[in-house]
């Protein structure tokens, strides 16, 4: 029996994105994958990061783990391609070309006017690989499968490349280049927009590059101005007030979508660096 293939990309309807704004009270989050909504027609209304944008036709929304897109309003003629990827396919390609000033901007501002020239380019590589997915589906044999399938890894690989390029191109790139301990914090922010729902210790990202968690956290702090532990907590605290004001979730369902032992040890420590308890946010930041 022939193995089953499967794309690196998912390729989502518009319709089905839509469906999804609407059962969500007007909200998208993306928690662990990666992803691209190219807008080909109409506009919509939507508060990324706390700020409100207008997306229309020729704009591309790059999403990254921990995006909420809440949606203001959208046209009833909106279209355009949405494709996701999972953060073991994305993250690797984003590690060899992409820097953590360049990973920063990309968190604060996920979206971009793209020029004429670069949505037709964008548009060439989308509609090779959707051909490329049809003719997968339809493979009958393994070895041909097999074909397709490094050539599909090949062409979504360039289209996160377009996408990137695109991106760095229109609002400014600081290049690659850097030294011993700028890589550190690279590897390090790269590795919290992965892991920072389920680890919040500063050991954790320290043993992953074999060093000392004093030595790490004094290097996070001199290049950054911040430390370490205050990267993780805003992160972990600035995704956690967004699943609390747009995500219909209880709030025992997102103690356990962060990982917390307990509601009651989610409690003290949202509190701890809020001031209020997770039903206080979510009731006072609704009312007001």
């Amino acid at each position: 029996m022939m193995n089953t293939c499967m794309p690196p990309l998912e390729r989502v309807s518009l319709s089905r994105l839509v469906d999804s704004i609407t059962a969500n009270n007007m909200t998208l989050s993306f928690t662990d994958t990666c992803g691209l909504f190219l807008c080909k027609k109409g506009r919509a209304e939507v508060c990324i990061n706390d700020e409100n944008v207008t997306i229309q036709a020729g704009d591309a929304v790059i999403y990254i783990p921990s995006t909420y897109v809440y949606v203001t309003s959208h046209s009833d003629d909106i279209e355009g391609i949405i494709y996701k990827a999972s953060l073991d396919f994305a993250l690797p390609v984003i590690e060899t070309t992409v820097n953590i000033r360049n990973v920063l901007l990309l968190k604060e501002r996920p979206y971009v006017a793209l020029t004429s020239e670069q949505l037709i380019h964008m548009e060439q590589l989308v509609n090779m690989i959707d051909s490329r997915m049809e003719a997968l589906s339809n493979m009958k044999t393994e070895e041909t499968s097999l074909f397709l399938q490094h050539e599909l890894n090949c062409l979504s690989e360039a289209l996160i490349h377009e996408i990137l390029f695109c991106y760095f191109s229109n609002l400014g790139f600081t290049p690659m280049t850097q030294d011993s301990k700028e890589q550190i914090i690279h590897i390090f922010m790269l590795s919290l927009l992965e892991h920072y729902k389920q680890e919040r210790q500063v050991n954790f990202y320290a043993q992953q590059q074999c060093i000392t968690p004093r030595y790490f956290s004094t290097l996070v702090k001199e290049k950054t101005g911040r430390t370490a532990q205050q990267w993780i907590f805003d992160f972990t605290i600035n995704s956690i007030k967004k699943s609390l004001l747009y995500s219909q979730k209880s709030i025992k369902e997102i103690a356990i979508d962060y990982n917390f032992p307990t509601q009651s040890f989610f409690g003290k420590y949202f509190k701890q660096y809020t001031g209020l308890s997770p039903k206080q946010f979510r009731e006072q930041m609704r009312r007001g």
